[in-house]
């Protein structure tokens, strides 16, 4: 599917933060790199169907091994973390059921003597177009 036949949402994840996005059939994500300065463009595997994106914005910083991930349903998105983040990522979830992009925040702090990432909250932003996805 090429980008100048789909819309794309567009994303600005700080370093620290994971964004979780809606998207409609046929639509993509454009992601703003803010450590690269740069753009990435993500577009569906299966362009008929909605998705939940989840989008890292430096994975090498908070230690994610993946670049993105395409989830069919929320529960997908909401589950698939250790019980220590699991508040944010379930609040964040929350958040977005009713459309908008929620970052789910991370801070470095010590666990068992040594520092991690850990997801403490989250922040929700509406659509650009100020709607629902």
């Amino acid at each position: 599917m090429s980008t100048q036949t789909i819309s794309l949402v567009d994303v600005r994840p700080a370093p620290h933060e994971v964004a979780i996005v809606p998207t409609r059939p046929g639509q993509g994500v454009r992601l703003h790199l803010p450590t690269e300065g740069r753009e990435q463009v993500y577009v569906p595997v299966l362009d008929d169907v909605p998705h939940w994106v989840v989008l890292p914005g430096d994975r090498a910083l908070i230690g994610w091994g993946y670049t993105d991930g395409w989830h069919l349903s929320l529960a997908g998105v909401r589950n698939g973390h250790l019980p220590m983040h699991r508040d944010a990522w379930h609040a964040a979830c929350k958040a977005v059921q009713g459309g908008g992009i929620a970052y789910v925040t991370y801070v470095l702090r010590d666990y068992h003597g040594r520092p991690k990432w850990i997801a403490n909250g989250y922040r929700w932003e509406p659509d650009a177009d100020g709607s629902a996805a």
